[in-house]
């Protein structure tokens, strides 16, 4: 079947057998848009309203879109450890500290962190070094956070930036992760 990115209009031949009855989100290899396709109707019936060319009409759900969460599990943390270090910023974006820290758990968008901190930051860079040795660094905002008496500080971390970005961060961070074990 032939498929149209609804971001740039690209044409794309798919094979419908790879898609759910219910649709699937494809990514456009020419923009990076990401949006809904569905397999042509069994027997041509269904409402031709809502399809057109094997696209669902509306938007593929975001992270954090009420849609994408209905009916569906909590997304499940993993758990890792994966040095990093965490550089305190205003909202400007200056640094402020410099703290070195363990990735221990993450999640789809946010992650939590093990510091010694003797202030807790709003908002840090976080970085590790990746499987081809290159520095991979995210903004994010402290959520919560929780001191030991061995003033080891757990901050949990939303993730910001686009959501390619988060997601490339995090992909990057659990294959690191899994091949460094």
């Amino acid at each position: 079947m032939i498929i149209e990115c609804s971001g740039c209009s690209r044409k794309f031949s798919l094979n419908e057998h790879l898609l759910r009855s219910t649709g699937s989100k494809v990514r456009c290899t020419k923009c990076g848009n990401i949006f809904v396709a569905v397999p042509p109707p069994v027997g041509g019936s269904g409402p031709e309203s809502e399809k057109s060319g094997g696209i669902l009409n509306r938007a593929a759900p975001t992270i954090g879109d009420p849609e994408s969460l209905e009916g569906k599990k909590k997304p499940h943390r993993i758990t890792l450890s994966v040095p990093v270090s965490c550089i305190a910023i205003d909202g400007e974006g200056h640094p402020l500290n410099f703290y070195i820290g363990l990735i221990t758990e993450v999640g789809p968008t946010d992650l939590t962190i093990e510091v010694f901190c003797s202030t807790v930051p709003a908002c840090v860079l976080v970085s590790f070094i990746n499987l081809d040795n290159r520095d991979v660094q995210i903004k994010a905002e402290v959520l919560r956070y929780e001191t030991s008496p061995s003033r080891k500080t757990k901050l949990e971390l939303s993730l910001s930036g686009t959501r390619q970005e988060i997601a490339d961060y995090i992909a990057q961070l659990v294959k690191s992760y899994h091949y460094s074990n």
